[in-house]
């Protein structure tokens, strides 16, 4: 980067003439500044973010530049007047933008638009101002889903906490590789049907209590089904899901993804295993004082667990161990002076 130059400490002015410039997330992010000019400039990787910066409002420079992505976090101020062809990533996240209508780009492939305060019938003119979309995050805006279902080619769509309660918009959606519904207020999932072509499912903090459209989801690898009112979770026990998160729902039999081969990431409540074992200290042990401090501070599978620990007899102690996996192989790494014994995973 050849210049920077702040002609006001309070609102400075970045002059970037004629450089190559790289990793504009640490030079021009959180400066409050009202201008930036990089005429004739390079920015090598071609991604540019001058986020925080509330009192920019002109973004012409942007049509000289090389751009692969654009971020403007938490520019409060810009009037989006904004060309560029080539352009593929714009966000413009807790911008507090009412609607983009000047914006001519319409080789932008992903748009995030985040926490922004839209209203439902601009989001319509969407389509028209960028016609290769492929992914859209609208979340944290309050917006009714009404026009959702023209945007058919979409394969990544975000939408938590719009308040939805209703997603019948969604059905014809069926190019969706990504779905994220959380924090909604849904209890009805069945327009999801139609998706089966979905890899990762997000419905946390919802009121959703039935999910059977989700069995035939066969292409599923992430779900997150946390804080819900579900019940049943036999539908789920054809699916090859890599992470299933069940926590906080009304489940009471887990059976169906604890004997499933096909489950081998998952959280379920009220998943805590105990684990009682007996060490015997060796010649080279440090104080057992010292191990029981230690062994409290491990982390299981980065999940707080219970511990317990009572002495048996002089040099042996049993040590109780709950948490959300079993993981006494962590103990491994004191093999060397102690003797493992008696383990036992206490269900």
């Amino acid at each position: 980067m050849e210049t920077i130059q702040a002609h006001n400490s309070e609102h400075p002015t970045n002059i970037l003439n004629n450089c190559q410039i790289q990793n504009t997330k640490q030079h021009l992010s959180d400066y409050d500044m009202r201008m930036i000019d990089l005429f004739q400039s390079q920015i090598v990787d071609g991604v540019l973010e001058i986020s925080s910066n509330s009192e920019i409002t002109d973004l012409n420079f942007v049509q000289y530049l090389n751009l692969s992505k654009l971020t403007l976090y938490s520019c409060q101020n810009i009037n989006f007047q904004l060309t560029s062809s080539s352009i593929k990533e714009l966000s413009a996240n807790e911008c507090r933008v009412h609607a983009i209508q000047n914006i001519h780009i319409e080789g932008i492939e992903v748009l995030s638009l985040r926490n922004n305060v839209f209203t439902s019938e601009w989001i319509q003119n969407i389509l028209c101002l960028f016609p290769q979309l492929k992914q859209l995050d609208l979340s944290e805006n309050e917006v009714e889903l009404c026009y959702i279902s023209d945007f058919t080619h979409l394969t990544r769509l975000h939408l938590s906490n719009v308040k939805a309660y209703n997603i019948r918009e969604l059905q014809n959606l069926i190019f969706l590789l990504e779905l994220d519904l959380s924090e909604n207020q849904l209890v009805d999932i069945s327009p999801l049907s139609n998706l089966i072509q979905l890899r990762d499912l997000n419905l946390y903090h919802n009121a959703i209590t039935d999910i059977h459209v989700i069995q035939n989801m066969v292409n599923l690898r992430q779900l997150n089904l946390k804080s819900n009112n579900i019940i049943f979770i036999d539908s789920l026990q054809n699916l090859l899901i890599d992470y299933l998160n069940l926590r906080f729902n009304k489940i009471n039999d887990f059976s169906v993804i604890q004997n499933h081969s096909n489950y081998n990431n998952y959280e379920l409540e009220n998943q805590k295993q105990r684990t009682q074992f007996e060490l015997k200290l060796g010649q080279k042990m440090m104080a057992v004082n010292r191990l029981i401090e230690y062994l409290k501070t491990i982390r299981f599978k980065r999940q707080n667990f219970l511990f317990k620990v009572q002495t048996l007899k002089t040099g042996i102690w049993s040590f109780n161990i709950q948490n959300e996996q079993n993981e006494v192989k962590i103990l491994e790494r004191f093999s060397a002076f102690l003797e493992i014994s008696n383990v036992q995973e206490i269900q």
